[in-house]
């Protein structure tokens, strides 16, 4: 399977994602980008795109594929350096697939993220006439600060509620 990664941090990608299996193909903006995936759509897999690319931003490029209607089957994931709060919320009005700051995630939570997709959009393998599922990779696990975060957060709300309930 095969990972197009657009944008200036490829080989720091690249270079993490060597012990994975997919294969991690790279291309400096998004208008080539564009040009590689109309040539042969079902030749990738996943698209990660920076958020700051050369001439345009990632999801500009990300509203393009949605115009093609091969294109935007693919799962797409942006990163960017920092947070926005407006990047945050476009990509979750657009239905982007995810997105990843890098200065809070690891390229490794990326590189999960990305291995877990692939996971849900291959096709099984059947194997003999049991149709046996063969599973290649394990799921996705949500990296420690998220799980932490979730804990804290709904330890408030039970304490909040508890409050409440004193107080009536």
């Amino acid at each position: 399977m095969k990972v197009l990664y657009i944008g200036s941090n490829s080989r720091k990608f690249k270079k993490a994602s060597e012990k994975y299996r997919f294969n991690v193909e790279d291309t400096l903006n998004g208008m080539t980008a564009l040009k590689i995936l109309k040539t042969d759509p079902s030749s990738y897999s996943l698209i990660v795109s920076e958020y700051d690319l050369t001439g345009n931003n990632g999801i500009y490029l990300y509203q393009l594929l949605q115009e093609n209607s091969r294109l935007k089957k693919i799962p797409f994931i942006l990163v960017s350096k920092v947070f926005d709060e407006k990047i945050y919320t476009k990509c979750f009005e657009i239905n982007i697939t995810d997105y990843f700051v890098l200065n809070t995630s690891k390229i490794e939570d990326v590189l999960k993220r990305v291995d877990s997709l692939l996971y849900k959009t291959q096709k099984p393998i059947i194997k003999n006439t049991k149709k046996e599922i063969i599973k290649n990779t394990e799921p996705y696990k949500f990296p420690l600060s998220k799980r932490i975060c979730d804990i804290i957060l709904s330890l408030f709300s039970l304490i909040e509620r508890w409050m409440n309930m004193a107080i009536i």
